[in-house]
């Protein structure tokens, strides 16, 4: 007998059952995007590991904590909303690559590195990317929170007469760390 036949006690998550939001800095809210999300990856990290030899022998202690940016996989629109609100969530870190005028590539202003206090905001929701896996009724399951979360990289898919795929991006987000809330607590 399957641990979910017994539907008083126990149900698999599924796969297809989360939503995400976002909170950017500025004006520009990512989470208004996520009705285009088609797929996210959940926050996974890797323990480092630090090596001390000592005569003919190996000894490994833990080392710090790497999260690994998660990727969301956005299907475009034939409107351009998602494109729109991807660039207007990246320009708000002060990195305008597109000129607003023209459309070209914007050669007018030096773009450097970008400080990460113009990624983020002062208030307590904006550099936060929440990532929420339900139940059968709606309710979150397990809360994954992205602190001090960024856009890092969008690749668009590439296009082709082979297929009859949706366009997409898949927008990589760096973060610092994640806080991981279960049903209940």
């Amino acid at each position: 007998m399957t641990f979910w036949s017994d539907s008083g006690k126990l149900e698999p998550k599924r796969a297809f059952r989360w939503e995400i939001t976002a909170f950017s800095p500025g004006s520009a809210d990512i989470g208004t995007l996520s009705f285009y999300a088609k797929k996210v990856t959940k926050p996974q990290f890797t323990v480092e590991e630090a090596e001390h030899k000592h005569l003919n022998k190996s000894y490994y202690f833990p080392g710090h904590v790497k999260w690994d940016p998660v990727t969301i996989t956005f299907v475009d629109d034939a409107g351009g909303s998602l494109m729109t609100g991807l660039t207007t969530a990246f320009a708000a870190s002060n990195y305008d690559l597109i000129s607003k005028n023209t459309g070209a590539i914007n050669k007018e202003r030096n773009l450097n590195t970008i400080p990460k206090a113009s990624l983020l905001s002062n208030t307590a929701d904006n550099g936060k990317l929440v990532v929420q896996q339900l139940d059968a009724d709606g309710t979150p399951v397990e809360t994954f929170t992205l602190h001090n979360s960024w856009i890092k990289s969008i690749k668009p898919s590439e296009l082709s007469y082979d297929t009859e795929d949706l366009s997409t991006y898949d927008v990589e987000i760096r973060f610092d760390w994640c806080a991981y809330t279960r049903k209940g607590e």
